[in-house]
């Protein structure tokens, strides 16, 4: 199973084996390292997967794969009850859980592979307007966006960009003086945005022109942020956020 057909995106659509490999495992290294560097604050790596397996069933369910709708809304169901004792467990009284580094690569692993699977429905089996590359890497434009962002900032600031910092976006909130849960749900939301807004807008525009404005998008969301951290900044006569 790999990519082997883009849909459209940069207006290409069948090709060849040894590029479609390329993709794949490049898309299996980047999710999985995705959903781990995201995973900053309580819930936050749990909810965006939460919205990306709740998509995927569906989609899986609309087009009658139900092996993979399966497996997808199985891993949103051992989701659940974490994402609750993550984000309202009472560490005083043991009832508390972290998700660490072996629980954030295994759902990205999960969520790597469905997307894939998702790149290798049958395209006669999906209704007209839709399209499958945008299904397949909407709900995970979030996390995906937020590590180049963090990768180039680092570089641009002549840090290594492999060590880890406070400049991921829900670091930002946080700097905007929401309390933890308030950027948790503020970026969940987002993300459901943008799967939201990707899918109906593939209907009619091409999948390129949807990323590019996702894109834009996400760097004026960020530039907006950035100017209001500044002059809280200046405000309060502290740094707040490098």
């Amino acid at each position: 199973m790999w990519v082997s057909d883009l849909y459209g995106f940069l207006w290409l659509r069948s090709i060849p084996a040894w590029i479609g490999w390329i993709i794949t495992g490049f898309c299996i290294i980047y999710v999985v390292n995705a959903v781990n560097l995201i995973d900053g604050i309580d819930g936050l790596a749990s909810g965006l997967s939460a919205v990306a397996l709740g998509w995927y069933s569906y989609v899986f369910c609309v087009y009658e794969e139900y092996a993979w709708m399966v497996l997808s809304g199985a891993t949103l169901g051992t989701l659940i009850p974490f994402f609750y004792y993550n984000v309202f467990g009472n560490p005083e009284k043991q009832k508390k859980i972290f998700m660490g580094d072996t629980g954030s690569l295994t759902i990205g692993i999960m969520l790597a592979f469905l997307t894939i699977a998702v790149f290798n429905i049958p395209e006669d089996a999906v209704s007209s307007g839709s399209n499958i590359f945008i299904m397949a890497v909407s709900p995970l434009i979030l996390p995906c966006f937020d590590v180049a962002r963090v990768f180039l900032h680092r570089v641009r600031h002549g840090r290594n960009p492999f060590l880890p910092d406070k400049c991921h976006i829900h670091h930002k909130f946080l700097a905007l003086g929401l309390l933890q849960w308030q950027a948790l749900v503020s970026i969940v939301a987002f993300d459901m945005l943008f799967v939201i807004i990707n899918v109906l807008m593939s209907r009619v525009m091409q999948p390129t022109l949807i990323i590019l404005g996702d894109v834009l998008l996400w760097v004026a969301l960020n530039v907006l942020l950035t100017r209001i951290i500044r002059a809280r900044e200046r405000r309060l006569g502290k740094v707040l956020y490098d």
